[in-house]
């Protein structure tokens, strides 16, 4: 009686522990994954704002060539 006892004790034990392991495994593996995802989409936000900007500066110093030539122009007609 008393080995069966300690048998079902031990295969209790190794049931809680291999569970305790199996949840710490997922938790680690999601934490993981929201840290990957929020790398991800972070990466994504600052190539997007830093494309726009580039675009914003492109589009600023064209604006800034296209009025300088208008001042040379009126300059050399007058």
């Amino acid at each position: 009686m008393v080995v069966v006892i300690v048998v079902v004790v031990v295969i209790v034990i190794v049931v809680v522990v291999v569970v305790v392991i199996v949840v710490v495994v997922v938790v680690v593996v999601a934490a993981a994954a929201v840290v990957v995802v929020v790398v991800v989409i972070t990466v994504i936000v600052v190539v997007e704002v830093v494309e726009m900007f580039i675009v914003v500066v492109v589009v600023l110093a064209a604006a800034a060539l296209v009025v300088i030539i208008i001042i040379i122009l009126i300059v050399a007609v007058v």
